[in-house]
């Protein structure tokens, strides 16, 4: 993550509050597959 980034600190800053990934189960496939593609780019941007 770049310093002064600050769509990345907040992106960490709601992975660190996120829920615990169990709860995961409880979505639709569809909606988990979004949420982890999500992560996925996001967390990528931000290194």
């Amino acid at each position: 993550m770049g310093v002064g980034d600050a769509g990345c600190a907040s992106y960490a800053e709601a992975r660190l509050a996120r829920p615990p990934a169990e709860t995961v189960a409880a979505v639709s496939p569809d909606w988990a597959d979004w949420i982890a593609d999500l992560d996925d780019r996001m967390t990528g941007t931000c290194r």
